[in-house]
């Protein structure tokens, strides 16, 4: 992980133009994703929407996924064989 403090010898003034090309990069790439998003003609209210159907689904299937794996935990784990199938010859 990056530390934030400027490399040894190095100064805030020599790191300022990369943040200000970073920050200006930032900014077309969400001015594209906006526009795309506005010839969608989707409203906001629809997206808002959309993001709290997503949510809700979001929660049940976590809710069902804790259910299986706690019920999961108590099938006990299989030692050996449990069955023969007919015509095969056993280990």
């Amino acid at each position: 992980m990056r530390s934030s403090r400027p490399p040894r010898g190095g100064t805030v003034q020599a790191a300022l133009p990369a943040l200000l090309h970073a920050t200006h990069l930032f900014g077309l790439a969400l001015g594209s994703a906006l526009g795309k998003l506005r010839d969608t003609g989707m409203t906001a209210a629809r997206m808002f929407e959309r993001a709290e159907e997503s949510a809700l689904l979001l929660r049940m299937m976590r809710e069902a996924a804790g259910i299986l794996a706690a019920r999961w935990d108590k099938v006990p784990e299989r030692v050996g064989a449990q069955w023969d199938l007919p015509g095969v010859c056993g280990a």
